[in-house]
């Protein structure tokens, strides 16, 4: 059983050195194609039209760089598959539940043979090789032995940071636990009975990806009510005076209720605005995110490659997340690719991206191809994009105009107006003199209406 495995995990290490191999070839032939059609531009062997056509086939929508670090890091994500089944291997020739009883270690020279190495495999000894024997396997390998050196240290660096780091999905909270201890049992009794209240909370919640559980959370917010409820009481019965003082303690219970009630609709609500904001963002990387993976589709790579390097690449903050899941899903709790992109369609927030997902999984099921139906999509998606940009841009030379109107020649007008009345001898209006209304206007209105523009155009412009 274990030289079976052992084959398996080699004929799989097989495969992943000629995906290296590849990779190395791809980059090569890119690198190849951008210098020899910079090299005839500026030879002036082809045009400026040419050589912008020609150059925008090769990169498909991407810059030289972002194609250079995509080879680069699905070279990265080769390399330490197949650390990790170099790790597997010795997993299977050293058993960790026999290492504590092994009191010598087996020798294998280079002449010996494999019916040998197996008796002693069976025994439960470590084999180790002697150093002859290492480099011959190094050399029909074709592994240069300073290049190996390099790589062990650096998987070394990595797992050294990523322990550092750590890592945890949920990490307790002092207040979540202090909410839970005084209302657990009251948030339980209400979910129970009120399920269909809840529900948007509970999908708020799951699309939102605070990291909260549902339970604690509906905890937090009755607990943070009930807080709101008694300092607002106190407050308002304090500063707001009456000479009955029974009215005076009322009312500020009254105003404490209201205080309470506002403290838990902002947290009922605070998930789905927190969703839809991370829904504009996924929205806006996931055309990039598209064009992203149809490279990686187009290489040859298995599916859940295009996943793991999206994800490495760090360049998508916002549906990080989200391709988090699916690898996690598949790695760690060893779903299939497509039972976990069905999972994840379920709860992400963002509709284009559940589209997407909904279509991968529909090609991988009905064997389609997927490189085609990337390419399909990412031309879309681009195309989409440029018009909403176009679009926006359209929207703002509008808004430029209003802020002409309103904000630049209407504060002169009403500077004028101010002048002309004091020229023709009027001191008041409204019941306040001219010098503090020209100074009200300068100082905080002009000021307040510029922040409120401002404020309005970063809500309505585009992640």
């Amino acid at each position: 059983m274990i030289i079976e495995n052992v084959e398996k995990y080699a004929n799989r290490m097989l495969e992943l050195i000629e995906d290296l191999e590849l990779c190395v070839k791809y980059k090569e032939n890119f690198l190849s194609r951008i210098n020899s059609l910079k090299e005839n531009f500026k030879n002036k062997k082809i045009s400026k039209e040419i050589y912008q056509k020609r150059l925008a086939g090769i990169l498909k929508g991407k810059s030289e760089k972002e194609w250079i670090t995509y080879y680069d890091n699905t070279y990265e994500n080769l390399l330490d598959e197949i650390s990790r089944l170099n790790d597997l291997i010795a997993s299977q020739l050293i058993p960790v539940k026999k290492v504590e009883k092994v009191k010598k270690k087996v020798k294998v020279p280079e002449a010996e043979k494999p019916e040998e190495i197996k008796k002693e495999l069976a025994k439960g000894e470590i084999l180790t090789l002697d150093k002859k024997t290492k480099m011959r396997f190094m050399k029909e390998l074709n592994i240069d032995p300073e290049y190996l050196k390099k790589l062990i240290k650096r998987r070394e660096e990595a797992r050294a940071k990523e322990a550092r780091i750590g890592y945890s999905l949920y990490e307790t909270h002092p207040y979540g636990k202090i909410a839970n201890r005084f209302f657990e049992k009251i948030t339980l009794r209400l979910t129970k009975k009120y399920p269909q209240f809840f529900q948007k909370l509970y999908n708020d919640l799951k699309a939102s990806g605070l990291k909260v559980l549902s339970k604690t959370y509906i905890s937090m917010s009755l607990f943070s009510s009930l807080i709101s409820f008694i300092l607002v009481s106190i407050l308002a019965s304090a500063f707001l005076k009456h000479p009955n003082i029974i009215v005076q303690i009322i009312r500020g219970v009254i105003i404490g209720i209201f205080g309470g009630g506002i403290t838990f609709v902002i947290f009922y609500f605070y998930p789905g605005s927190v969703a839809g904001q991370k829904e504009k963002a996924m929205r806006a990387e996931l055309p990039f995110v598209i064009v992203h993976m149809a490279a990686v589709a187009g290489s040859g790579a298995k599916p859940i490659s295009m996943f793991t390097t999206v994800l490495a690449s760090g360049e998508y903050p916002s549906l990080s997340d989200e391709i988090k899941k699916i690898v996690n899903y598949v790695n760690l709790f060893g779903y299939s690719l497509t039972t976990a992109l069905k999972t994840v369609a379920k709860t992400t927030p963002c509709v284009k991206f559940k589209d997407l997902l909904d279509g991968i999984v529909t090609t991988v099921e009905s064997g389609g191809s997927l490189k085609e139906y990337l390419n399909a999509v990412a031309d879309d998606a681009l195309n989409t994009y440029k018009l909403e940009r176009k679009k926006w841009v359209d929207q703002i030379s509008t808004y430029s105009d209003l802020y002409t109107g309103i904000l630049i020649a209407a504060p002169l007008l009403f500077m004028m107006t101010l002048v002309i009345l004091q020229a023709l001898g009027t001191t008041t209006l409204a019941g306040l003199s001219i010098k503090v209304i020209a100074l009200l206007g300068s100082v905080v209105g002009i000021p307040a209406l510029n922040l409120g523009f401002m404020f309005f155009l970063n809500i309505i412009k585009p992640k």
